[in-house]
């Protein structure tokens, strides 16, 4: 937790880094002083050095995919005129022309079939549901690790937490970018999918 701000430094690229005091108590140690990275508007983007990658060197403006989203994870490069979406682990740009295909980060079955196609041959033993629409496919797992239940489009869902049963919903299947938004789609998607 954060105790107090001890410096902002502004950058006209458009992110600020912040000199933090963080509350050791929690963790049984003496207090930290960090240095974050955030947006101008106070999004929390990282630590300074991806701040400068992502803002300074390949000009892309950070933001978060939604309001329930604590970090960036998704950019803009007007330069590319792409959306970008990363995680710890990965990032890849879309613009106007890109197309998703059957294996991409980001990849949603169109259809309930294409979506129990996708599934596993173990989590096809446990689906228990398909509703009525062709739209999801629920199904028991053993993971012991909730999901986030608080996903927007509830992508997971957890009905019951001592069975584990989670709601799978379909997405666009292959497709092609023809605007700008449906660019930022993908940038979201991958993001997701890649966190």
């Amino acid at each position: 937790m954060i105790k107090k701000v001890l410096k902002v430094r502004r950058y006209k690229i458009g992110y600020e880094v912040r000199e933090e005091l963080h509350d050791g108590s929690e963790y049984g140690c003496d207090d930290t002083i960090i240095k974050t990275a955030y947006t101008t508007s106070g999004d929390y983007i990282g630590d300074p050095r991806r701040a400068y990658w992502l803002c300074k060197k390949r000009g892309i403006k950070p933001e978060k995919i939604d309001n329930t989203r604590k970090v960036c994870s998704i950019g803009f490069c007007e330069k590319d005129q792409k959306w970008f979406g990363w995680s710890h682990r990965a990032m890849f740009g879309f613009g106007i022309g890109s197309k998703i295909k059957k294996g991409d980060c980001g990849f949603k079955p169109k259809n309930i079939l294409e979506l129990y196609a996708s599934l596993s041959e173990d989590e096809r033993s446990r689906v228990v549901d398909a509703d009525v629409n062709g739209l999801t496919i629920e199904y028991i797992t053993y993971d012991t690790v909730p999901v986030n239940l608080n996903e927007p489009e509830g992508e997971l869902e957890c009905v019951n937490p001592k069975k584990n049963y989670y709601i799978i919903n379909v997405g666009r299947g292959e497709w092609e970018a023809k605007t700008l938004d449906d660019a930022r789609i993908m940038a979201v998607e991958f993001a997701k999918s890649v966190s």
